[in-house]
C-alpha cells in the first residue's frame, strides 16, 4: 500500500463562511498544505478592499465603505485609537467623509495634539484624499480598470499582498478583480457605478470562485456542496458538532406555506406574541424537511472516501458520557435511532453519537482512546496543533465507517442537481435524448450555442441581445429609425463603439417589420426585457418538461431552476414569450432541427412565468436574427 499523500485527502465542511480562513491558519500552523475556498470571490479581504475603494471613488458618503477601506492598507489608519480621534473632531452625527475633511483642515499640528501618532494619522488622511480626488477623476474618464491600477501603483497595495501568509493567492485575486474590470471597461457597459451594480449581480449569483494555490500537493478544503461527484482517498468531515441554521425558522414571524398560506404570529389580549396553530404546524413541517436535507448532506459527505474516512465534532462532556449511552443502550440498539431522536437533534453529531458510543467498546468514557466495533476513535479535551491525526490515518486499517448493509433511502435526490440554469436543463435534454440524471455542464450561455472559444461569436450575442434590450419600440419603424437609436446608445454609453459595430441593422429592421414584430410593439406597455426569474420545478414537473429525473427522486423533492427571458410581453389575461438566437444557420429543415433544441428551454421560461404571474403563455417564438426566420415552439 502506497504512502498516503497531502494531495489524497480532503476535508469537508457543511459551510466555508466564517470558517475556511481559521482552518487555513490551523493548517499553516501545523506545517499542513492546504487549499481552501477561504470565502466567496467578493468575500476575499484583498477583493472587499478594491472593490470598497470603487464604491467610494463613486459615492465617498458611505461609511463603512470608507472606514474598510481607511483600515486596509491602502490608507493604513488600523489603529482603532486613530480613528476614534477623528471621530471626536466631528459632530455626533456627522458622516465620516465629513469628518476626515474638517480632519485635514484643521491642519497637523491640531492632530499631534490629539495625541501620540496622529502626525503620522494626519499624514495618512490629508495623502488618501488628495489620492481620492485624482482617483475619481480617473475613474470618470478611463473607467474602474485605469482607477484601480492608478490606486494599485500610488498604495503599493499589490507588494503588500504578496508578502501576506497567502501572499501568491492574495496576488492572484488582485489581478483576477483587475482583469474583471477591464473586460467589463471594454464592454464599455458604462461607469463605475454601472461595474459595481455588475458586481453585485455577480455576488448574488454566487457564479465567481476565488482563485487559489496548486491543489495536487496540499490537503482539500471544500463544502459538501462542492464534494458531490467526487471521491478522495482519506476523507474528514470536519464541524459536525456545529449547530444547524434554524434561526431563519424559529424566529420567523410569518411562515408561507404551501397548505395553510399565510402563517402568522397572534397577539393576544394581553399584548403577548405566540404562535398560531398553522405557524406551529408550518415550522414543524419546515423543520422536518431541513432536517431532512441535512441526512442528505451527512450521507454525501460520508461516502467521498474511498480507503479512510474520519468524522470530527465536538461535543459536551455530559452527551458524551452519558446521553449517547443511554440513547444507544435502548431496546434494538441494532436499529436506526427512533424518528423522535432524530428530529430533536441540533447538529450531526447527536444522530452520529449514539451510535458510535455503543460500539465503542468498553474503554469509551474511561480512556481518550480505544477501538470499537470496526473503526478506531479518540477523545481530546484540548484541540491538537499537531498532524498527528492525519499522519495516523496511514498506520490503522481502519476509521469510523457506517454499517455497510444500510442504504441511504433518498440516493436518487443525490443524483440530481440542487440548482440549474434554463440553459442547463436544455443542455441536458441535446446531450441525451433520454435524459440523464446529473447535469454537467451548466455553464450560462444566452447567447446561443456557438463554440465558447470563438470569441466574436460570443460578442455578436451580447451586443445583439444589448441592444434589444435598449431598443425604444417607438423608435423601431425603419431603419433611419433603428440607426438612430444605436447613435443614441453609443453616446449615453449604453454600447460601445466595438458593440455597435456588431450589430447587425438590417436583421433588426427586418424583425420588427414582421407580423409578430409589429403585435409587439402595438402592446409596447406590457412588454419586459431581460425578464430574469427562478422557479422551483418537482420531479413530476421535469418530467412533464420531458426529462428523465432520477429513479426514485421523491414528491417533496425538487431542483432550482433559474434564467432570464428575452422579452416577455405580459397582458392581462395571457402572456407572450420571445427568445432571439444569433446562431449561424442554415434555412428549412437546418433551422426547425435547431428550434427543437430550444423548445424545452422556452418550456421551462413559460411554466416560470405562468406561475409568477398567474396567467397562461399563450405564444413562445424563436427568432434568428441571421436569417430572419421567427419559428413558434
Amino acid at each position: 500500500m502506497r504512502p498516503v499523500e497531502w494531495s489524497d485527502m480532503a476535508v469537508l465542511l457543511r459551510s466555508e463562511r466564517g470558517r475556511a480562513a481559521d482552518y487555513a491558519a490551523e493548517f499553516r500552523a501545523a506545517g499542513i498544505p492546504l487549499v481552501a475556498r477561504q470565502a466567496g470571490f467578493f468575500e476575499v479581504p484583498v477583493v472587499a478592499d478594491l472593490r470598497n475603494l470603487l464604491r467610494v471613488l463613486d459615492n465617498p458618503l458611505q461609511d463603512i465603505p470608507l472606514l474598510a477601506v481607511l483600515r486596509s492598507p491602502m490608507v493604513g489608519l488600523g489603529d482603532v485609537d486613530a480613528l476614534v480621534a477623528i471621530r471626536m473632531t466631528g459632530e455626533r452625527r456627522m458622516d465620516w467623509w465629513t469628518r476626515l475633511v474638517r480632519f485635514q483642515k484643521k491642519g497637523r499640528e491640531a492632530a499631534v495634539g490629539l495625541g501620540v501618532g496622529m502626525g503620522e494619522g494626519w499624514d495618512r488622511v490629508d495623502r488618501f484624499l488628495r489620492q481620492h480626488a485624482a482617483w475619481r477623476q480617473v475613474a470618470i474618464r478611463e473607467g474602474a480598470a485605469m482607477a484601480l491600477e492608478t490606486a494599485l501603483d500610488a498604495t503599493g497595495y499589490e507588494g503588500w499582498a504578496a508578502g501576506a501568509d497567502d501572499g501568491g493567492m492574495a496576488v492572484a485575486n488582485v489581478r483576477r478583480f483587475l482583469e474583471m474590470a477591464r473586460r467589463f471597461d471594454r464592454g464599455s457597459r458604462g461607469g463605475l457605478y454601472r461595474f459595481l451594480v455588475w458586481l453585485e449581480n455577480e455576488e448574488e449569483e454566487d457564479r465567481t470562485e476565488p482563485s487559489g494555490g496548486d491543489a495536487g500537493s496540499a490537503v482539500r478544503l471544500m463544502t459538501v456542496h462542492r464534494s458531490k461527484g467526487l471521491e478522495f482517498p482519506v476523507v474528514a468531515v470536519a464541524g459536525l458538532g456545529m449547530r444547524f441554521q434554524m434561526r431563519d425558522l424559529t424566529m420567523a414571524r410569518v411562515v408561507r406555506d404551501d397548505g395553510y398560506g399565510l402563517c402568522p404570529l397572534v397577539t393576544g389580549e394581553c399584548g403577548r406574541r405566540y404562535p398560531s396553530l398553522p405557524l406551529w404546524v408550518a415550522q414543524r413541517r419546515l423543520r422536518r424537511e431541513l432536517l431532512g436535507e441535512e441526512l442528505r448532506l451527512l450521507y454525501v459527505s460520508l461516502t467521498r472516501a474511498a480507503d479512510h474516512l474520519v468524522l470530527v465534532g465536538s461535543a459536551t462532556e455530559k452527551a458524551v458520557m452519558e446521553r449517547w449511552h443511554e440513547m444507544g443502550s435502548r431496546p434494538a440498539s441494532d436499529q436506526p435511532l427512533p424518528v423522535a431522536d432524530i428530529e430533536a437533534a441540533t447538529s450531526p453529531m447527536e444522530w452520529l453519537g449514539p451510535i458510535l458510543a455503543v460500539r465503542a467498546g468498553s474503554g469509551w468514557g474511561v480512556e481518550d482512546a480505544g477501538r470499537g466495533e470496526g473503526f478506531d476513535w479518540k477523545l481530546w479535551r484540548e484541540l491538537p496543533r499537531q498532524p498527528e491525526v492525519w499522519e495516523s490515518i496511514g498506520k490503522t486499517n481502519a476509521v469510523v465507517t457506517g454499517e455497510d448493509s444500510w442504504a441511504y433511502p433518498h440516493q436518487a435526490a443525490t443524483a440530481e442537481p440542487a440548482k440549474v440554469t434554463a440553459t442547463g436543463l436544455r443542455r441536458r435534454m441535446a446531450e441525451d435524448p433520454d435524459g440523464i440524471d446529473i447535469v454537467r455542464h451548466l455553464q450560462r450561455n444566452r447567447h446561443g450555442e456557438s463554440d465558447p472559444r470563438d470569441g466574436t461569436a460570443v460578442e455578436r450575442g451580447v451586443a445583439h441581445h444589448r441592444f434589444m434590450e435598449g431598443l425604444r419600440l417607438d423608435q423601431a419603424g425603419n431603419v433611419e429609425e433603428i440607426r438612430g437609436e444605436l447613435d443614441r446608445m453609443l453616446k449615453t454609453g449604453w454600447m460601445a463603439v466595438e458593440e455597435g459595430a456588431l450589430v447587425d441593422l438590417e436583421a433588426v429592421v427586418r424583425f420588427w417589420a414582421t407580423e409578430l414584430g409589429v403585435g409587439i410593439r402595438a402592446r409596447a406597455g406590457q412588454v419586459r426585457r431581460e425578464v430574469p426569474f427562478t422557479a422551483r420545478l418537482t420531479g413530476a414537473d421535469l418530467a412533464a418538461l420531458g426529462f428523465r429525473v432520477a429513479e426514485g427522486l421523491g414528491l417533496m423533492e425538487y431542483v432550482v431552476a433559474q434564467g432570464v427571458v428575452d422579452l416577455a410581453v405580459i397582458g392581462p389575461d395571457e402572456i407572450w414569450i420571445l427568445d432571439f438566437k444569433t446562431d449561424r444557420v442554415g434555412s428549412g429543415a437546418d433551422i426547425r432541427s435547431k428550434a427543437a433544441t430550444y423548445r424545452s428551454q422556452l418550456a421551462v421560461y413559460a411554466v416560470a412565468l405562468a406561475r409568477i404571474h398567474g396567467k397562461p403563455v399563450t405564444g413562445r417564438w424563436l427568432h434568428f436574427l441571421a436569417t430572419g426566420d421567427t419559428i413558434e415552439v
